[in-house]
């Protein structure tokens, strides 16, 4: 009996091989999230998708330089936003070795800037 004369069988299998090429297709696309970066350059905070393989510094949307990193969202405690809370402060991190952006950041008031 060839596939031809059963073509119950022919959906069901044309069903299964869709199935497991989707499903490869799946797992091989990189994954996606949000996230915020901020220009180097020009100081643009933006937040966008991006895969989990991104290669940092990315082109910056705004000033079209490859100068746009991951950021570390830090808090002023003396700043306050609109709604009364902390203002935040979005932070590059290089992810250097031996960098910690947590340590150093200031905010414009002056103050150390905390998680």
């Amino acid at each position: 009996m060839s596939w031809k004369e059963n073509k119950g069988l022919a959906v069901i299998l044309l069903i299964i091989a869709l199935g497991v090429i989707g499903f490869a297709g799946y797992k091989l696309m990189p994954a996606k999230f949000d996230d915020t970066l901020k220009c180097e350059k020009c100081g643009d905070v933006v937040k966008m998708q991006v895969s989990a393989n991104t290669k940092y510094p990315t082109t910056c949307p705004k000033c079209k330089t490859p100068t746009l990193y991951q950021t570390v969202v830090l808090k002023c405690m003396k700043c306050k936003a609109a709604d009364g809370k902390p203002k935040e402060v979005p932070v590059i991190d290089k992810h250097e070795e031996g960098k910690n952006p947590i340590d150093t950041a200031k905010c414009d008031c002056g103050s150390q800037l905390m998680p």
